[in-house]
């Protein structure tokens, strides 16, 4: 009966280390959980963040695209690919324009107050290249295109002009050159307009 009383003993004492086993496991396993809850929803709550200032980073740049077509639209209303869109742009009165017609050659033309040498042309591609001489300075403009404003600044006060070719031909460009208003007093003469 002695054996038998320590071996219930014995089962009972090792029923309970394995119930306080189980319990302690259970407690860390539940500590675990929590634990990978939290980090979950902190990393959810990361991911939230992140996705919103996503989409206002895309609604920032839709509108940024908006903004930039509105002023390539405006823009490009202020170039003329014919002589009916320059006499709407003269009719504005904004700027002064002077019509040209130059030739391939070692000569400068006089285009207005400034001085300009075509010395390339391609036909194929609409392209061309141009030396234009203002305040006693060159400046080279190389494969420029059609309809393409090339701008540049001229005088103490940089004012800014723009040549604009609307048709390239073999050895030949014709276009015009667009400056601020009241620049031109001294160009006005036909002689000096197209040569």
């Amino acid at each position: 009966m002695a054996r038998r009383l320590r071996r219930e003993l014995a089962e009972k004492a090792d029923s309970k280390a394995v119930m306080k086993l189980h319990e302690d496991a259970t407690n860390k396993l539940n500590a675990v959980q929590q634990e990978a809850t939290t980090r979950i929803d902190g990393v959810s709550g990361e991911v939230k963040g992140v996705r919103t200032d996503l989409d206002a980073t895309r609604a920032d740049l839709s509108a940024t695209r908006t903004d930039l077509a509105n002023s390539k639209r405006d823009l490009s209303g202020l170039i003329a690919r014919n002589s009916t869109e320059l006499a709407e742009l003269r009719r504005k009165g904004e700027r002064d324009y002077v019509e040209f017609d130059i030739r391939k050659g070692k000569q400068y033309r006089r285009v207005g107050d400034i001085l300009v040498q075509l010395r390339n042309t391609d036909v194929k591609r609409q392209k061309f290249e141009v030396a234009i001489n203002a305040d006693d300075s060159s400046i080279i403009k190389k494969d420029r295109t059609a309809n393409e404003p090339v701008t540049f600044l001229v005088g103490r006060d940089r004012a800014r002009y723009e040549l604009v070719v609307n048709y390239v031909d073999k050895d030949r460009i014709r276009g015009y050159m667009s400056t601020p208003k009241d620049r031109l007093v001294a160009a006005e003469t036909p002689a000096l307009r197209v040569q």
